[in-house]
């Protein structure tokens, strides 16, 4: 993975590029504006590494449910044992049926 802070202070390093346009009107010349897209471009990539890495662990964690909850089920329907399913719960009437 990237280091931790290369986001952070990639965005801090973007904002100092607009420091110079807060105080008067100014045109964004085109090399500043290469300059900037290839910034948040950079920006963009390193978020999406974060992202996928963020997503991993969860991805894991449901697979892992995913394959208990499966293992429960092949035991309940499993000739001969000794799980027992619930009953559904009786519904009341609405006003209604009829």
């Amino acid at each position: 993975m990237a280091d931790d802070i290369t986001l952070s202070e990639g965005l801090t390093q973007l904002s100092e590029l607009f420091a110079g346009y807060e105080h008067e009107p100014r045109v964004l010349d085109p090399e500043d504006a290469r300059i900037i897209r290839r910034c948040i471009k950079a920006l963009r990539i390193e978020a999406r590494a974060l992202e996928r890495e963020a997503a991993r662990p969860r991805e894991d964690t449901l697979m892992r449910q995913l394959a208990e909850a499966c293992r429960i089920a092949g035991e309940a329907t499993r000739p001969g044992s000794n799980l027992v399913l619930f009953p559904p719960p009786a519904r009341p009437l609405s006003e209604g049926a009829v």
